[in-house]
């Protein structure tokens, strides 16, 4: 997604004058040739010289440079063949004049299918390429970014702590329900994340946050009436099933902004997923603890869960009414 963003970017400043128009330079390795690459560079015919590409220590022109005339630009194509790949490493540019004011687009793509951009502002003169992506590098980075989302993400650890608070006050099998209700939520909203990253089903996502805000309420809401027969406090794992698939939308929403790894596209949805139920996990653990000191010493599961239910039906409540208004403003 990010490199047609940075393409969009390019062709939109070339549309308006040529002095608008950014340097791209795009750095392509050949598909059977490792380490070696074409180099091309792009310039508006508002420029008489073409900026110096210093790529690592390593590279040596295996082509030479060749310049093409446009249409209102010019190109320079070159074959570089290298030691070693130059991802990890800093390629820079040099303008052998001042640099006129003019932003560097910057497009890498590799023979293990990686795209990598840049759209470098004027001064800027370094880019340090993205390492080769590799299993633990990912597991490492996917994993933080799950554990980091949920924690931060305050609707949905509401919406878990309301669960915990329903199981809770059931009179038997207390742990074991809280068990399969977190099983059944994690999977459906597994499932969602995974079909919506994959664009396989989408949904609009400020409709998506107002129905998450939306659940919370309904879940304070059973919480305020207690009523230990009804379908939420019979089966807390069907209800946490039914909107732990509206959850995975809100969680693929971040994920797709983020962007997975190009190369291991489902080692990455895993990790994040598996970051996800890690934070989720830790939250519940903690509340456990906290929730059964407190009940020990001062204020027993009922009292603690209509506090909770009222602070969390206040907040969603205001959420669901700032999200919907907010659908005018699309």
């Amino acid at each position: 997604m990010k490199r047609y963003i940075f393409v969009f970017i390019f062709f939109a400043a070339h549309s308006h004058g040529h002095d608008a128009r950014p340097i791209y330079l795009e750095i392509n390795e050949n598909v059977r040739v490792e380490s070696n690459y074409e180099v091309k560079t792009k310039i508006p015919n508002s420029l008489s010289f073409f900026p110096d590409v210093i790529l690592p220590k390593g590279c040596e022109f295996d082509v030479l440079p060749e310049v093409e005339k446009g249409d209102g630009f010019s190109v320079r194509r070159a074959q570089l063949a290298c030691s070693e790949t130059i991802q990890g490493r800093v390629i820079r540019i040099d303008f052998p004049k001042p640099n006129p004011s003019l932003s560097v687009l910057i497009r890498t793509s590799f023979r293990n299918g990686e795209i990598h951009s840049k759209l470098l502002s004027p001064g800027e003169t370094e880019w340090l390429i993205p390492e080769t992506e590799n299993i633990p590098r990912i597991f490492r980075d996917y994993t933080d970014l799950g554990i980091r989302h949920i924690l931060s993400g305050y609707d949905h650890l509401l919406f878990v702590l309301c669960l915990f608070f329903v199981v809770i006050l059931r009179e038997q099998k207390k742990w074991r329900v809280l068990f399969f209700t977190v099983t059944g939520f994690t999977f459906s909203h597994s499932l969602t994340l995974a079909f919506s990253v994959l664009d396989l089903i989408t949904l609009p996502i400020l409709l998506v946050e107002a129905l998450i805000a939306l659940s919370i309420t309904f879940l304070a809401l059973e919480l305020v009436k207690s009523d230990k027969k009804s379908l939420t406090f019979t089966y807390p794992s069907a209800v946490a099933i039914a909107f732990g698939l509206l959850h995975g939308f809100g969680f693929a929403s971040v994920l797709k902004s983020i962007g997975l790894p190009q190369t291991d596209l489902l080692v990455g949805l895993l990790f994040f997923n598996l970051g996800v139920e890690i934070g989720q996990v830790l939250f519940l653990l903690f509340i456990a603890l906290i929730s059964s000191s407190v009940a020990r010493m001062l204020m027993p599961y009922e009292k603690q869960s209509m506090l909770i239910a009222y602070i969390a039906g206040a907040s969603s409540a205001y959420w669901v009414i700032d999200r919907v208004t907010s659908f005018s403003s699309v």
